[in-house]
């Protein structure tokens, strides 16, 4: 048989701690603004290395349509012809932004990003938002991070 006691000395400092908690879950839009911050160096990483970033890199233009480009708009990388797909995703406030106390929803407001997420019959898969697993864990810790600081004494509660 195992016991487990414990003995609090400062209750009323656990109860401030443990109340610090629950504020802070109760309106999480902070920590959803640090995550968005956050999401946008990833996605501009997604972009500048053409999808290597997010572990899967794009697949090169069909030689029909790399030729028609370079004509239209040269020098323009890969899933970039008028910026503005890369902008939706890499700038504040992106294309699709909204932030509650308890939900966060970010993307892109342009109809044809979607078919570059999944692909089509005729086009592959290019995915503007293909987050790896450690950048996943990178963006739940910045939650976990401003959670902590609001438990931390002294730190003003979240609101």
């Amino acid at each position: 048989m195992v016991t487990v006691s414990m003995n609090v000395n400062g209750t009323q400092q656990l109860q401030r701690t443990l109340q610090r908690w629950v504020d802070a879950t109760t309106d999480l839009r902070p920590a959803f603004e640090l995550v968005a911050d956050a999401f946008a160096k990833l996605e501009l990483a997604q972009f500048v290395t053409e999808g290597a970033a997010g572990g899967e890199p794009w697949a090169a233009l069909s030689p029909s349509y790399a030729a028609r480009k370079a004509r239209t708009h040269p020098g323009r990388p890969i899933l970039v012809r008028s910026g503005d797909m890369r902008r939706d995703f890499t700038s504040r406030p992106f294309g699709v932004e909204r932030i509650s106390s308890d939900t966060m929803v970010l993307g892109s407001s342009l109809a044809y990003a979607r078919y570059h997420q999944t692909g089509t019959p005729r086009m592959p898969r290019r995915p503007p938002v293909n987050l790896t697993e450690k950048q996943r864990r990178a963006l739940v810790k910045v939650i976990q991070q401003w959670m902590v600081a609001q438990t931390s004494a002294g730190s003003p509660r979240a609101r």
